[in-house]
């Protein structure tokens, strides 16, 4: 019985010589900047999406999602300034090796006491044997359930609580729960009397993810307003520009991605990220001009389409004014993924449009190193890139890029 206490000091011994020396100072390293960190992940992530979406394993629409989230990850750097480890500094590094050094030793004889020796600390330990690494993974999600729920039983309690329902509703918000989230907004946005510019573009948010991503009625009407309290708000910039961007207002997302990156670290991924966004707008947006659309095919520079697109008398009845309109260049051999996209809306119809690099989808894979294309257009009417039965489309038209003849198509029959 004498030798088990001095297994336990020996024990107790050796795990502070693995605790002490770093809080003493000794051996510390630095590790990299966050910022640093999370560029590398961002890259990292970029490259996987687009892996996948080059193997098929994405359609172009769970691509552009996919990014989307990905890249709000990164903007939201602008709002978290970047600092060392909170609080950290504040702790003196002698007063914590004292401590631990005290506590850790005292903790190891009190739970040997209250376990009362080896037989009741072996069936202890059995009972957690029993339960296993999988028990705990299985646990994992209800205790975030169950978590979130107690969030809300207590907001219940103290409904005056905005960073309970801000915290609540970023919390459906990640389990995909989006009417809920709304709703925690909601609450959020009436306390503040509609006065915080970052409540009121979180709300937005929300709204456009409960309407299938799109921007309309109140989630618009919340993006003008959180502008007006803030026009330098980052969130409510970007989500303005995308707001502007599926109205097909591209000079106007241009704009407000323009603010934004003025603010955004020269350099960094936010900025690059801006700067690739402005000029698919701004390519866009000289696509969708009038003089674009009005202009000869020999006008035409480079190795570009040009595409008329309109939609059959008969099918008017069929299709809404806001219904998405897809029209894009795949190539002949490869991947189904078009070469070249651009979205229009069923009230823009008909259209004359020009594909080219500029609406790649991918950078590594471009209209211009085809030497045959085949050319399409299809109304969703779910917005989705993929096609579902009793979306509207156009056959299939073959061109060469760099060509000057018009690609014209006619949206004329359903997916059946």
């Amino acid at each position: 019985m004498i030798a088990l206490p001095v297994i336990f000091a020996v024990m107790v011994l050796v795990a502070l010589g693995f605790v002490l020396p770093p809080l003493l100072g000794r051996g510390r390293t630095p590790g990299p900047p966050r910022r640093q960190v999370n560029r590398a992940l961002h890259r990292k992530r970029l490259a996987e999406l687009q892996a996948d979406l080059a193997d098929g394993l994405l359609d172009p629409e769970q691509f552009e999602s996919a990014r989307d989230d990905l890249e709000r990850q990164s903007l939201q750097a602008l709002e978290v300034p970047e600092a060392g480890q909170p609080g950290l500094g504040r702790i003196r590094p002698g007063w914590m090796s004292v401590t631990v050094a005290v506590v850790l030793p005292l903790t190891a004889a009190g739970m040997y006491g209250a376990l009362g020796g080896w037989p009741q600390f072996s069936r202890a330990s059995q009972s957690l044997a029993d339960r296993g690494p999988a028990a705990e993974t299985r646990g994992a999600p209800a205790r975030v359930h169950d978590m979130v729920a107690g969030l809300a039983g207590r907001l219940q309690q103290h409904p005056e609580d905005v960073r309970g329902w801000r915290m609540l509703g970023r919390s459906y918000r990640v389990l995909g729960k989006f009417g809920k989230a709304s709703d925690a907004y909601a609450h959020a946005y009436q306390l503040t009397h509609g006065k915080d510019p970052a409540v009121t573009a979180d709300y937005a948010e929300v709204l456009a993810l409960a309407n299938h991503q799109r921007f309309s009625g109140r989630a618009d009407e919340l993006l003008q307003h959180a502008l007006q309290l803030n026009p330098r708000q980052p969130k409510a910039l970007w989500l303005a520009g995308w707001a502007a961007y599926q109205h097909g207002s591209y000079r106007t997302a241009v704009a407000h991605w323009q603010v934004l990156a003025n603010q955004a670290p020269p350099g960094s991924d936010v900025a690059k990220i801006l700067e690739r966004r402005i000029s698919a707008a701004e390519a866009l947006a000289r696509n969708a001009s009038p003089a674009s659309a009005g202009s000869t095919p020999a006008a035409s520079t480079g190795k570009q389409i040009t595409v008329h697109v309109a939609l059959a008398p008969g099918l008017t009845p069929k299709v809404a004014p806001n219904d998405t309109v897809f029209i894009f260049a795949r190539a002949v051999h490869g991947p189904p993924m078009p070469v070249a996209a651009v979205r229009r809306q069923v009230k823009d119809l008909p259209l004359t449009v020009v594909l080219g690099d500029a609406q790649a989808l991918l950078p590594s894979r471009k209209l211009s190193q085809q030497s045959k294309v085949m050319v399409g257009a299809r109304i969703s009417v779910n917005g989705t890139a993929m096609p579902q039965k009793g979306d509207l489309e156009a056959g299939y038209r073959s061109a060469k890029p760099g060509t000057s003849n018009v690609v014209r198509l006619t949206v004329d029959h359903v997916i059946q």
